[in-house]
């Protein structure tokens, strides 16, 4: 490989990781607006999360275990902290592809 693939290739790198950082910090954007709006409103936070940009655009990356919790009926309740339960768990998500991504 010459130095102009290598550059090329390590440019692309550097742009895939800009682009995750920027889709993991609009997630969390996502998530604290709308927690600000409806606290402690699960049914209202899946709704909102569902037909969201952000949703749509880390589907693909996101835990079958965690689409799955998405589609099945839940208790609402909060966690410790006041946030819907679904919004925990998709932080929870967005640690895991950061570590994945080793966005750091």
């Amino acid at each position: 490989m010459g130095m102009f693939e290598y550059m090329q290739q390590q440019t692309i790198k550097f742009e895939r990781t800009r682009q995750r950082q920027d889709i993991i910090r609009n997630a969390r954007t996502f998530v604290s607006r709308v927690t600000k709006e409806r606290p402690n409103d699960n049914a209202y936070f899946k709704k909102e999360l569902l037909t969201s940009e952000v949703f749509l655009t880390l589907r693909p990356d996101l835990s079958s275990k965690f689409i799955s919790q998405l589609h099945r009926r839940t208790i609402i309740s909060p966690v410790p902290d006041g946030m819907p339960i679904t919004a925990s768990e998709f932080l929870g998500e967005l640690d895991r592809l950061k570590t994945k991504w080793r966005l750091s």
